[in-house]
């Protein structure tokens, strides 16, 4: 799992959407990210399902959002289970 820190959904066609980059099968999944007041603002249990920087279709101010990302996937070591946080800034 790689997650990106930054985006841009300006309308050039270029890294418009926000989205964990995932390789392998999951068992979990769950994405998640907030506000800066703590207010879930998307969510996600499809694996690489994106975010394009809309709260129901209202395109969300610049700045810094967190994410969180729990997962179970099978890999070729194993099954492993994680629950990852970050931030991710988007600007237009």
């Amino acid at each position: 799992v790689f997650v990106p820190n930054a985006f841009t959904p300006d309308g050039d066609g270029i890294n418009e959407l926000f989205a964990p980059v995932t390789v392998g099968r999951f068992r979990l999944y769950a994405s998640l990210i907030f506000d800066r007041w703590g207010e879930n603002i998307f969510s996600s249990d499809e694996p690489g399902e994106p975010w394009d920087g809309t709260v129901n279709g209202t395109q969300v101010q610049d700045g810094v959002y967190v994410w969180q990302l729990s997962y179970k996937a099978v890999t070729d070591e194993g099954v492993r289970q994680a629950r990852q946080t970050g931030s991710v800034t988007l600007l237009r």
